[in-house]
């Protein structure tokens, strides 16, 4: 079972550009950051010892989801472009992600963008070792340039400053990178911190005008969908605040804060086939996750998504059924909040009727990875995997922070969006991080929805992108453990 979700096509930004946003920041700077500079061990890391190798051509990745997967990071990707990488002599596998075959040139830059995720984590930790930088701090991402088609453009380390601080960007050329050369500097009119004040005052108010809320560090905005009845045509491209009710003026006054016309536009669908878990014998509706522990009883039991258990009518107690098979019950699970101030996370926990039903990992391309542990790192550019009954494997990088909408009167926050598109069936499947060459994962959220603003400017959505709740959130919420090899 998944949800799509659209942003009305009427729907447009006031400046270009679909890339992504920087992690979310809490009013308590230092904290959050804890998190970033937990060690950094990602799939990049493999390639550093890679060389050319032999495949057979049925253990490489399906053609379209390697287009998919080269669109994301700004390579080219038409199809009769990749079947001649397969047949070049000199093309290299990468195995970590599922048997890509890149050309030497491709791969090269690869290896660049590993060297860039390092010193994201050097610049991370170099503003949150002083207050006073974080005044002048407006975010941090890697530039892919998706959908370029030129593996030559994307590769950059953006670090973005309010204006007038030169004195943070002489800071900044005494610092230590491993690419110095791919660093940029961007100009913007406000810190990451004021960004973020201005985005948690607005998810805290309960007003049904809100469509979606999201926090657009790339464009350096705050932006707010409403859907009024303004008699605006569908061709609006931004909506002035001039325009709004008098209280809603006020609320939005702040010059951080966009509107925008239009509505988040909701599907359901029934799901098939591959590895699933429905509401009766073999019936296949959602995707099974991760192995977890529930910290009150001591059972164990699998994540999935929330809203697969209300939509399928079900209740505590229901039965779970995996193929033919009744492996457990629906135990815990929450599908949304009721109010922008209650936990808007969407997941479910299923207890099994055996400690053994559930595994410890998670399905990768043809093989399975040992869960070994959990990341809270969330920075843009970074490369998530998800596994889902539908689809399989998909990798692409991290697009979204911060994304909040609403449904039915339910309300959804703090997700991050992936790259990767997921279809009908894949709701509740693992969010991961690949751990190098040691057929290992760290886990990072679960999959909930799939997203896209029609226009695809709008946001920092690039086309159709997978919604996730965070591991962090949903473990808290449901007092879960996740159960690992280590």
């Amino acid at each position: 079972m998944t949800r799509e979700l659209a942003k009305n096509s009427s729907l447009r930004p006031l400046l270009g550009g679909r890339l992504p946003i920087m992690k979310h920041f809490h009013a308590v700077f230092f904290l959050l950051l804890v998190n970033l500079l937990l060690p950094s061990l990602g799939w990049f890391d493999a390639l550093a010892d890679n060389s050319s190798k032999v495949v057979t051509a049925g253990a490489l990745m399906p053609v379209e989801h390697e287009a998919e997967f080269r669109r994301s990071i700004g390579f080219r990707s038409d199809e009769a472009y990749i079947r001649s990488v397969r047949r070049a002599d000199n093309s290299i596998v990468v195995p970590e992600l599922g048997n890509v075959l890149l050309t030497p040139e491709e791969f090269e830059e690869l290896r660049v963008r590993l060297e860039l995720e390092k010193d994201v984590d050097i610049l991370v930790e170099f503003f949150a070792g002083n207050s006073e930088l974080q005044k002048t701090f407006g975010g941090l991402y890697i530039e892919h340039y998706a959908g370029a088609e030129d593996h030559k453009r994307g590769g950059k380390l953006v670090v973005q400053l309010v204006e007038n601080q030169v004195h943070v960007q002489r800071a900044l050329e005494l610092v230590e990178l491993n690419r110095p050369d791919r660093l940029q500097i961007e100009w913007v009119k406000f810190s990451l911190v004021e960004l973020q004040e201005q985005y948690d005052k607005l998810a805290l108010l309960n007003t049904p005008a809100f469509q979606g809320i999201f926090l657009h560090t790339k464009l350096n905005h705050v932006g707010v969908i409403m859907d009024l009845p303004l008699g605006l045509a569908e061709t609006q491209i931004q909506l002035s605040k001039d325009s709004l009710p008098l209280e809603l003026y006020y609320l939005l006054s702040h010059p951080a804060i966009n509107v925008y016309y239009g509505s988040i536009e909701v599907e359901q669908v029934v799901l098939r086939g591959g590895d699933s878990w429905g509401k009766t014998a073999n019936a296949r509706h959602c995707t099974l996750g991760f192995k977890v522990r529930d910290n009150s009883t001591g059972r164990y039991g699998m994540v999935t998504a929330g809203h697969c258990v209300t939509e399928l009518g079900l209740q505590i107690g229901s039965r779970a059924y995996s193929g033919s098979r009744m492996f457990g019950y629906v135990t815990r699970y929450i599908d949304g909040a009721s109010s922008p101030y209650g936990a808007g996370i969407d997941a479910a926990y299923i207890r099994t009727r055996l400690s053994g039903t559930a595994t410890d990992d998670v399905n990768y391309f043809t093989s399975y990875f040992d869960v070994v542990g959990e990341t809270a790192d969330y920075t843009i550019g970074r490369i998530r995997c998800f596994s889902g009954q539908v689809s399989g494997t998909k990798c692409s990088p991290i697009t979204c922070q911060n994304q909040q909408f609403t449904y039915n009167g339910r309300y959804y926050t703090r997700l991050f969006t992936i790259d990767a598109d997921n279809t009908n069936g894949d709701s509740g499947s693992p969010v991961f991080e690949v751990v190098g060459q040691t057929n290992t994962a760290r886990i990072t959220g679960v999959l909930i929805t799939r997203m896209r603003d029609a226009v695809g400017q709008s946001s920092c959505l690039n086309g159709w992108d997978g919604g996730v709740s965070r591991w962090e959130d949903v473990k808290n919420y449901l007092d879960l453990s996740l159960v690992t090899t280590r």
